[in-house]
């Protein structure tokens, strides 16, 4: 799963490099588009995290209600730990129904700087919380980009003077600052499940939870024009190590992937008579799952331009 999450987060500030100066208010249709695009993934991916870490609870619940009171300390701790995290997912969420809602002008779009100061300190605060249970994870969130190695490995040392705040939503568009709040929103996420992963070794053995295993793509343009070539990158969102031999099929063709990352490249040239209008590809994701064979469908809607 990190692999991929590593590989998500790059394309989002890659993205957002790329617009700085140029993604602002306004920003190109193919910026925004693509931006648009990345956050409705991400979006996907924390849904299906979030749902996974319910059901991880569930279990949970069931064992303590098995053991009784002995796990009585245990059950608190894991219960405690959603509760904040749970809190920490409904400020993000707050931040963006603010972003979305119709705003004053000069502030459509847009974070204030109180409202960013605000997020990264509880973002702090959370990673600090849950690094009683995994000690990477203090002073993992929040960080300014000089201290953020996922920006410093995308950018190297050329913004390492811009603040948490400045970085993530400064003058950005109202696409960018959305992506960039599910971006942190996944992070939260991702604590939560190490955290959960370590409570739960402490009540059964490894292995008696699983993973949510879904397959999503983040096209390079919603739209196509008739004649020219989609592309899309696609990702195994949640994935087990147990997931192996994975196979792609797009519109009954093969497509490479990458094991390591259970990721690949979408790539097919649109007929030059085709239609313009809604269109749709297909495809089907194969693999082993924990020695038993898995199909993932996929389908894909995009636009069809005319020539």
């Amino acid at each position: 799963m990190y692999r991929t999450f590593t590989l998500i987060s790059r394309r989002c500030f890659l993205l957002l490099l790329g617009c700085v100066g140029a993604c602002r208010p306004a920003s190109s249709d193919a910026d925004r588009h693509q931006l648009e695009q990345l956050d409705a993934a991400l979006q996907a991916v924390n849904q299906a995290q979030a749902a996974s870490s319910v059901e991880r609870l569930d279990l949970l619940g069931e064992v303590f209600d098995q053991h009784g009171a002995s796990d009585d300390a245990l059950r608190e701790q894991v219960f405690a730990l959603h509760d904040r995290t749970s809190a920490e997912l409904a400020y993000l969420r707050q931040l963006r129904q603010r972003l979305h809602a119709p705003a004053s002008a000069g502030d459509a779009g847009s974070l204030t700087g109180s409202e960013a100061d605000t997020l990264r300190g509880r973002l702090r605060s959370y990673a600090q919380y849950v690094q009683q249970y995994v000690p990477a994870a203090g002073g993992s969130l929040g960080l300014d980009v000089k201290d953020d190695m996922d920006i410093q490995s995308v950018a190297g040392k050329q913004l390492n003077d811009q603040s948490f705040g400045e970085f993530y939503f400064k003058g950005n568009s109202e696409a960018s600052s959305s992506a960039m709040l599910s971006l942190h929103e996944h992070r939260v996420l991702r604590l939560e499940h190490d955290a959960l992963a370590k409570l739960s070794e402490r009540v059964g053995p490894r292995g008696l939870f699983f993973e949510k295993i879904a397959p999503f793509a983040v096209p390079e343009a919603q739209t196509v024009r008739a004649g020219e070539t989609y592309r899309a990158q696609l990702f195994l969102a949640a994935a087990s190590p147990g997931v192996r031999h994975l196979k792609l099929e797009v519109n009954g063709l093969p497509v490479a992937m990458d094991p390591g990352t259970g990721s690949g490249r979408v790539s097919f040239r649109v007929p030059a008579d085709a239609p313009a209008g809604p269109a749709v590809w297909e495809g089907k994701l194969r693999a082993s799952y924990r020695g038993r064979p898995v199909t993932f469908p996929l389908r894909v809607p995009y636009q069809i331009k005319a020539q």
